[in-house]
């Protein structure tokens, strides 16, 4: 589960609020300029409720030239431009045991 969260500034941006005003968020790729779009519903259920600014230091992978660097806007894709919209499928957590010996 997400550790909580608390915003550094009152009446922060947070994904939430952006849920209500917008569907997608536009990660744009600092470095080859590939663009992806995400359901801002799918980012909540993943990240938690965070601001919108810190969705860019998350963690991501550039699917194209790995890069680690992106800016985030909240923006529709436009109709009949070919757009990618990543979907969130699952979330997958894994569970490795941890063992100690003990002489009886």
């Amino acid at each position: 589960m997400p550790e909580q969260y608390w915003p550094k500034r009152k009446n922060a941006y947070s994904l939430g609020d952006a849920a209500k005003n917008a569907r997608h968020l536009q990660l744009r790729c600092n470095y080859c300029k590939r663009i992806r779009y995400m359901v801002i519903a799918d980012l909540k259920a993943l990240l938690g409720n965070i601001e919108v600014d810190d969705v860019a230091y998350v963690g991501w992978r550039c699917d194209g030239c790995k890069g680690t660097t992106f800016d985030v806007r909240i923006e529709e894709p436009h109709a009949g431009s070919g757009a990618i919209v990543k979907r969130l499928v699952r979330i997958d957590y894994v569970r490795r045991p941890t063992w100690q010996e003990e002489k009886i």
